[in-house]
This record gives structure tokens, C-alpha cells and sequence, in this order.
């Protein structure tokens, strides 16, 4: 049974070491049978031997989560198991046959209370197992022995004593069938004695009355007639003896028939007593074994609900997933519905800013529906406006055919340098150009190209022409959704830029650091843009202080980009 019993445990219980001890007669323990987790070679020293003794003396199973914390060993070597299980298998009388003891490996790993009761589930099924084997043998033995001791010597008896009594009476049949007989026979002797004493008497009076020569001779048949009845009288006394002799043996067979057949009468009730017996002892059987299957089916429904547990575990953790991604989504649908109000608040106040008012005021009535649109619409752009700094200065003090001539290098050159570089120019604010570029990472990197070609072309020109103070050019770039289309009459005369990449590229321009001859030089971008220009080979970036720009609710962050093959500062 151990290691069948210790599959079992290792089945339904994950164990380090799991062991069966044998409990002798006297108390002691026979060499434990120990089954290893793996192919390492376990003996008697892996068991803890107090903690079998402890169970032994208790006879009450025992669940230790450390079995030093909890005092039943005061130490252990560090190669030991801490989490111990051990479980005593009893009889039904209580007595005890053997100890299932399941140890951990790790230290820190401890059984579950489940396990607990599945080891004592185990250890109540293996004792009435054990029990029910015991009790099979010794009825084995006592009804073979019932039969052999008893019974079939009773039966040959019974064989003996039947043959005998079927003898017995066939010799009463013969002997009454010879006494009858006799019977007869006497009857007709008696009727014969009857004959002859009425002749005799016949004779007599004869006799007395008859001849005297007659005398001789009826005396002689008189003797003769008596000694005939004196034969006759004795064989009827040897008959009546022999009758006597017989119907003696007759009810000595007859008592012992009875005493056989009361012998027959007690062998079968005790036969009755045996089979009573045995009949008990298979309902004790079938009582143990519902038992043994009642208690499997409760561990397979405590398996069952374990199962159901875990699985509920797991849909509960899906379902907590499932909320939190929901949640999430929320969130950000949440704040990009708020960025999307923040863009349109942002939207009116730069047009508010940078529109006349009466293109916005027809804008918001197209948007409030009081109106139609002509030709407009709302696009994702990258804008830069690339202009040239204290133009205005500069023209009153200049020669006007430098201002001429400096004027025409820098429009042609924007011109040029936008369709090389994939841009078009849609305004022209006075001296400034707003340039469209596509709102995607090229687009971008694009527009800055341009813009730094713009101002190396216009301040080498300016130097091969000798123009002293010449202005040199700065630029302001941002990527965002802006508005763009005509409104008004028929002729779509009224045409409009407007939004936040309108607005932060011509004022970041405002914000242009001064360059060695004093006047304002640069590049600037929007964080959208340097953003795009993470990474890009080619651009060293510079993050200047956060600049309040007019229409624009929160600081605009501004970075300056120059050609340089370094990285990012």
C-alpha cells in the first residue's frame, strides 16, 4: 500500500518528500518507504523523526508552517524542509498502523490548509482500506476453518449416519417382514396345537370310552403330541426373543437417528451463525467502502471548488484589466476632448488676434450654421514665416537701391528655396512670406531647411554686394491645425490664414536673439516642431526661456535651430 499511498499524496499534494511509516505492534517504526521528487536518492534521514514520534503520542494529525517556530524540533540543519505534514492512519478501533508525513523542500514554502485536509482525506481512506483488507482475511480464515475444522466432518458424519439409519431400516423392514412371518407361522401352528387338542381331547374321550387296545398307542400320540408342543413352545419363545432382541435395536437406531438428526440441527445453525456473521461482516464491507467513496467525491468536490475559485480569480483580475484599459480610455478620450476645446479656444482668440473682425465674425457665423461657406477649410500645416529683421529701420537710413536690391535677393530667394524644399509661399505680410509645409516629421525638418538656406543665401549676397547693416533674417516655424479659404462675396475675394501656426510663427520672430552686429537672427521653432527635429542629423537645437505670445493662453516654449552635425542641447 505505501507507495501506491505515496503516488497519491504526490498527486494530489506537491511535496519535497513524501514518506509512509510503518507502526509495529510494540509501537516502534519500521524502515520508512520514501518517495523522492526527482531523481535524488532520499533515505530514513530525510524524515524529521520527532515529528512522527509527535504524531505517534498525540494519534492527531499535525500542520507545521515552520516546525522550529512552532516547537516541535529545536533545530534543524539548513538543508532540511521548515513546512511539514504529517497524518496517522488508525483502524476504526483507534488503533494505529502507520504515519503519511509530506515535507516541503524550499523552507520558505509552506502548505496550503487545503492540502492539510486532502493529506487527512488520504490517511482516512488508507486506514479503512487497510481495515477492510483485514477484515476480509480473518473471515477468510474463520469460515475456511469453520468449514474444514467442522463442517465437512459433520457432513461426512451426517453421509455416515444417513447410510447407517438407510440400513437400519431396511434390516427393520426385513425383520418385520421375517416377524411377520413367524406370525404367521404361529398361527397356523397355534391352529394346528387347536386341531390336534380338540383331536387329543376327541381322542381322550375315546380313550376313556374307547377300547383298551387302544390305549398304547393314543398314549404314545399323546407324548408324541406333547413333545410336539414343547418343540413348538420353545421356538415361539426364541421367536418372541429374537422379536424382543430386534425391536430393542429398532428404538436404539431410532435414538441415535434423533440424536443424529439434533447433531445435523446444531451443525446447521451454527452454518446459519457463520453465514449471519459473514453477511454482517460484507455490510461493514459496503458501509466502508460508501464511506471510502463518500470521502473521495468530497476531495474531488474540494478540488472542484478550488478549480472554481481560481478560475473565478482569474475572470475577476480579466475584469479588473478590462476596467483599467476602459479607464484609461476614458482618460485620454477625456483630455483629448478637452486639448480639442483648448485648440478651439485657442483658435478664436488667435483669429480674434490676427484677423480682421469682420472675417472672424463671418467665420463664427458659418461655425453657428447662421451662414454658408464659400471655399474653406481646416488642415494640419507646418507654417513658417521667414522675414527680415528691423526692415522697416533700416530702410529709412539705407541707400533705397540696397533696399531694392536686398529686397529682391531675399523674394526670390524664398521663392526658390520653398519649391526645393517641397513648401509653398501663400502670403506675403509686407516683407515677410508665410510659407506652408505638410504637418508630418518631413514636412517639418523641410521647413527648417528652408528657412536656414533663406538666411545663408541673403546675408552672402548681401556681403558679395557690399551692403553694410544689412538686415539679416529671422524665422518663425509651428505645426498645428490652422484655417484656411476665402469667405465673403461671389468673387471669394476675402481670404484668410488663420490659427495657432499662423500666430506663433510670425510672433516667435519677435523673440529672435541678436546676432553679432546687433541686429536679431535665427531660427525659432515651437516644441511641436523641435519635437519632429528629435534626432535629425544636421540641426543643433538650443531651448530658449518659455515667451508669452499675444492670443496664446500658456507660455509657448521656443527653441533656436542651427546647422551643425552635433547633437541635441
Amino acid at each position: 500500500w505505501a507507495p501506491e499511498t505515496l503516488h497519491i499524496c504526490r498527486e494530489l499534494v506537491e511535496a519535497g518528500i513524501a514518506a509512509y511509516v510503518a507502526v509495529d505492534h510494540d509501537g516502534g517504526f519500521q524502515t520508512p518507504i520514501v518517495l523522492p521528487p526527482d531523481a535524488q536518492r532520499r533515505t530514513e534521514s530525510s524524515v524529521l523523526w520527532p515529528v512522527v514520534r509527535h504524531v505517534l503520542a498525540s494519534k492527531q494529525s499535525l500542520f507545521c508552517r515552520d516546525v522550529v517556530a512552532d516547537g516541535v524540533v529545536e533545530s534543524l540543519d539548513p538543508t532540511d524542509a521548515r513546512a511539514v505534514m504529517a497524518s496517522p492512519v488508525a483502524l476504526p478501533d483507534g488503533s494505529l498502523v502507520a504515519v503519511l508525513y509530506l515535507s516541503r523542500a524550499q523552507a520558505t514554502s509552506a502548505f496550503s490548509t487545503v492540502e492539510f485536509d486532502t493529506l487527512k482525506s488520504i490517511a482516512l481512506v488508507v486506514g479503512m482500506r487497510l481495515d477492510r483488507e483485514r477484515k476480509r482475511v480473518e473471515m477468510m480464515t474463520s469460515g475456511t476453518g469453520a468449514d474444514v475444522a467442522g463442517v465437512a466432518p459433520a457432513a461426512t458424519h451426517i453421509s455416515e449416519l444417513a447410510a447407517q439409519a438407510l440400513s437400519t431400516d431396511a434390516e427393520r423392514a426385513r425383520l418385520a417382514d421375517r416377524l411377520t412371518a413367524l406370525e404367521a407361522e404361529h398361527l397356523a401352528f397355534q391352529q394346528l396345537v387347536e386341531a390336534e387338542r380338540r383331536n387329543n381331547a376327541t381322542r381322550e374321550a375315546d380313550r376313556e370310552h374307547g377300547v383298551a387296545q387302544a390305549s398304547q398307542a393314543t398314549y404314545e400320540a399323546r407324548l408324541a403330541a406333547q413333545r410336539d408342543k414343547a418343540t413348538a413352545d420353545q421356538e415361539r419363545a426364541a421367536i418372541q426373543q429374537e422379536l424382543a432382541s430386534m425391536a430393542h435395536r429398532a428404538q436404539t437406531a431410532e435414538a441415535e437417528r434423533t440424536g443424529l438428526e439434533t447433531r445435523v440441527a446444531d451443525l446447521q445453525g451454527q452454518m446459519a451463525n457463520v453465514l449471519e456473521a459473514n453477511r454482517r461482516d460484507l455490510e461493514l464491507v459496503a458501509v466502508a467502502r460508501r464511506r471510502e467513496v463518500e470521502t473521495i467525491a468530497g476531495v474531488e468536490t474540494m478540488q472542484a471548488d478550488l478549480a472554481r475559485s481560481v478560475a473565478d480569480r482569474e475572470s475577476l483580475m480579466t475584469t479588473l484589466n478590462t476596467l483599467h484599459v476602459e479607464r484609461a480610455q476614458t482618460a485620454d478620450a477625456l483630455e483629448l476632448a478637452q486639448a480639442q476645446a483648448h485648440a478651439q479656444v485657442a483658435l478664436r482668440q488667435a483669429m480674434r488676434t490676427s484677423v480682421l473682425p469682420s472675417i472672424v465674425d463671418h467665420v463664427e457665423a458659418i461655425a453657428a450654421g447662421d451662414t454658408l461657406m464659400t471655399t474653406v477649410a481646416s488642415r494640419a500645416v507646418t507654417v513658417a514665416y521667414i522675414a527680415l529683421a528691423d526692415f522697416d529701420t533700416w530702410c529709412e537710413r539705407a541707400n533705397a537701391d540696397h533696399v531694392k536690391a536686398h529686397l529682391n535677393t531675399f523674394c526670390s530667394t524664398i521663392a526658390s528655396r520653398a519649391r526645393a524644399n517641397g513648401g509653398r509661399v501663400d502670403q506675403v505680410i509686407g516683407h515677410g512670406h508665410l510659407v506652408v509645409f505638410p504637418a508630418d516629421p518631413a514636412g517639418a525638418r523641410a521647413a527648417v531647411r528652408c528657412a536656414i538656406e533663406v538666411a545663408g543665401v541673403v546675408a552672402a549676397d548681401a556681403d558679395d554686394a557690399g551692403i553694410a547693416d544689412a538686415p539679416s533674417v529671422v524665422a518663425g516655424l509651428h505645426s498645428g491645425n490652422g484655417v484656411v479659404g476665402f469667405f465673403g462675396d461671389e468673387g471669394c475675394v476675402s481670404y484668410v490664414e488663420a490659427g495657432l501656426p499662423f500666430v506663433i510663427a510670425r510672433a516667435a520672430v519677435d523673440y529672435a536673439p541678436k546676432g553679432p552686429g546687433g541686429g536679431a537672427q535665427g531660427v525659432l521653432v515651437s516644441d511641436a516642431v523641435r519635437a519632429m527635429l528629435a534626432g535629425e542629423v544636421g540641426f543643433r537645437v538650443t531651448r530658449l526661456d518659455p515667451s508669452w505670445i499675444r492670443g496664446v493662453n500658456a507660455p509657448v516654449q521656443l527653441a533656436l535651430v542651427n546647422l551643425d552635425f552635433g547633437g541635441e542641447q
